[in-house]
């Protein structure tokens, strides 16, 4: 059996990225609120949301990636934002090029 060793991590939430949602948690804040997200004017009101907006995993990808952005649905845009805050927090002297990332989502 390989060893597998979790040396970073990354994280989009509500609040934003993991900066921001480690302060907002430190703080006590909430981000349950109204939901706001475009499309969702018609459905009934929710007791309780928390949804995240404005998830932009372009800076993370390479410019030969971006293109395959228009498959990516949204859980799937929160992961590669996720995954390229991890890749940020890789630490000195470790082998970025081979970390990967395993990821299923929605039909593509």
């Amino acid at each position: 059996m390989s060893e597998v060793w979790i040396t970073a991590c990354g994280l989009q939430t509500a609040f934003g990225d993991g900066a921001a949602t480690l302060d907002a948690l430190a703080r006590g804040a909430s981000a349950v609120g109204p939901l706001t997200i475009e499309g969702t004017s018609g459905l009934p009101p929710l007791r309780g949301s928390a949804a995240v907006a404005n998830a932009d995993p372009t800076p993370h990808l390479p410019r030969s990636g971006r293109k395959l952005l228009k498959y990516a649905n949204g859980a799937g845009r929160l992961a590669l934002c996720a995954a390229g805050e991890a890749l940020e927090d890789v630490p000195e002297g470790s082998h970025r090029e081979r970390c990967g990332l395993y990821l299923a989502t929605g039909l593509i």
